[in-house]
C-alpha cells in the first residue's frame, strides 16, 4: 500500500513555517513485522519538478510504534510518500505531523491515515 500527503506548502504567509516533518508508524498486526519507505520530496517553486529530499527504509515489529523525524528547513513545499509493505498493511497505520523549529506541532500540517491519498507506486 502506497499513500501520499499530495504537496503541502511551508510558506509563513499566515501561519507557521515546518522545520521537521515526522512520519508515525503503528504496527497494530498481531504477528507480522512491517517494511516500511519514506519518500520525502520538495518543491522550491512553481512549474518546477518536485525533488527527492529524504528516501529511507526500515522495519516496524509487530505491535510496536515508529517515529522518524526528516528536516523540510527552507523548501516552499513538500510531500511525504510512505509504502508499507506487509501481509496485512491495512493493520499498519502511518500519520505525518510538521513542527516549527521551537518543536511545536503545527495543526494545519497534519495528515492522519484517512486523509492520506493512495497511489499506485512511490515515485
Amino acid at each position: 500500500m502506497v499513500y501520499t500527503t499530495g504537496l503541502i506548502n511551508n510558506t509563513n504567509d499566515g501561519g507557521t513555517l515546518a522545520a521537521n516533518v515526522i512520519v508515525n508508524i503503528t504496527n497494530d498486526d498481531p504477528t507480522n513485522t512491517a517494511l516500511v519507505l519514506v519518500k520525502i520530496f520538495y518543491a522550491m517553486g512553481t512549474s518546477v519538478a518536485k525533488t527527492p529530499l529524504h528516501f529511507t527504509g526500515y522495519y516496524v515489529a509487530s505491535g510496536f510504534v515508529d517515529i522518524h523525524t526528516f528536516s523540510v528547513v527552507g523548501v516552499m513545499a513538500y510531500e511525504v510518500q510512505i509504502e508499507i509493505d506487509s501481509s496485512t498493511p491495512n493493520l499498519t497505520v502511518p500519520t505525518v505531523f510538521a513542527t516549527d523549529t521551537f518543536g511545536n506541532l503545527i495543526p494545519d500540517t497534519r495528515v492522519l491515515q484517512p486523509e492520506l491519498a493512495f497511489i499506485s507506486a512511490l515515485s
